[in-house]
């Protein structure tokens, strides 16, 4: 038991700690003794959204879904609104910033405006990716502004079950071309695969763990959610059984994880405790797969909208499971809301009337 901790912690640590940023390693342990010493509320993680934009069409997108029904001609934020947010989000205890889409690497000029305007030494910045669209020299670039960690979606160990998923030929090859750009690069890399009812028992999902074990690599397990293209549909959810199954896989491999697993120190679900999204036209959202919004960073300041969490009904605590792929109490209401709603995301309060 005690090597089994020792070994995840070191896996944590080789990511969470970047040794040439001696001032994020201040700031995470700051961050920590104020949590644990003194009882601080402090975020963790702002998610920014660039775009829409995608080279590939992903059998459960839950941009390209947004996208049809976001309201079109709205402000897309700054670098000026950029700086200004991120300064907000470091007061409030943010060591960790990512970047999303659609596809960073098809945006370089949009990924290139938000990681200018971070702090690069005293956060860790990453990139979420599908991997087709790495290269040395986009890499090199963003390397220069503190980039330290791509995340890399694998749906599966086997290309041909991944390239069908992911609706694009060739995907996964270039997905494990730009794994072996990162390394070259020196830039960490993590593998996210979502997992679900459909492949939770799958070869290509068990592949697929020893795949990142191969590589020597963290494994992100997403939980299916009935979002985005999969909205409804609440097949694609994890079974009982499925939930067994992960607990026993995280005890038998120390290389995965699930977002549980990266809060500060309580365990669950971090959404608007530790946890921000944040769209191009400045939404603030829980995470990317709930479309609610519980302000505008045009018109409120981020603590503004981060202290509305604090009595939120299902935000204000941490979940013992994920909201939108485990509670069902939530999915039957967020669904009822998301069927109602003539624009995404919806405000918070319009979501309330529907509890």
């Amino acid at each position: 038991m005690i090597m089994s901790r020792i070994s995840r912690f070191r896996w944590n640590l080789r990511y969470a700690f970047v040794w040439r940023k001696p001032l994020l390693i201040y700031y995470l342990t700051k961050r920590m003794v104020e949590i644990m010493l003194f009882k601080k509320r402090r975020l963790r993680y702002v998610d920014f959204a660039l775009d829409f934009t995608c080279n590939q069409s992903c059998q459960h997108c839950f941009a390209k879904a947004y996208d049809r029904q976001y309201e079109l001609g709205r402000d897309h934020l700054s670098k000026f609104d950029y700086e200004r947010i991120s300064r907000e989000a470091i007061a409030l205890g943010a060591v960790s910033f990512s970047i999303q889409g659609g596809e960073p690497f098809a945006m370089m000029k949009d990924t290139v405006k938000v990681m200018s305007s971070l702090p690069k030494n005293r956060c860790l910045i990453s990139i979420k990716s599908n991997g087709s669209l790495i290269t040395v020299e986009k890499l090199r670039l963003l390397a220069s502004l503190g980039l330290d960690i791509v995340t890399i979606s694998l749906d599966s160990g086997f290309p041909e079950e991944h390239d069908e998923f992911r609706g694009h030929k060739l995907a996964w090859q270039k997905a494990l071309e730009g794994i072996k750009f990162c390394k070259q690069e020196n830039i960490k890399v993590m593998l996210a695969c979502t997992i679900g009812s459909q492949n939770i028992r799958s070869k290509g999902f068990l592949r697929l763990i020893e795949l990142s074990s191969e590589l020597g690599v963290l494994l992100l397990l997403i939980y299916a959610a009935p979002t985005g293209k999969w909205q409804g549909q609440t097949e694609c959810l994890l079974k009982e059984a499925d939930f067994s199954l992960i607990k026993e896989l995280l005890n038998k491999y120390k290389h995965l994880r699930t977002d549980f697993d990266a809060n500060w120190f309580k365990k669950g679900c971090g959404a608007l405790k530790e946890i921000i999204y944040i769209s191009q036209y400045g939404d603030v959202m829980p995470c990317p797969f709930i479309p609610i919004s519980f302000g505008n960073l045009f018109r409120d300041s981020l603590l503004t909208v981060w202290e509305k969490s604090n009595d939120a009904p299902f935000f204000s605590k941490y979940s013992s499971t994920c909201l939108i792929g485990e509670d069902q109490d939530f999915i039957k209401k967020y669904s009822q809301a998301i069927k109602s709603a003539k624009r995404l995301p919806i405000s918070w309060e319009d979501f309330l009337q529907t509890l």
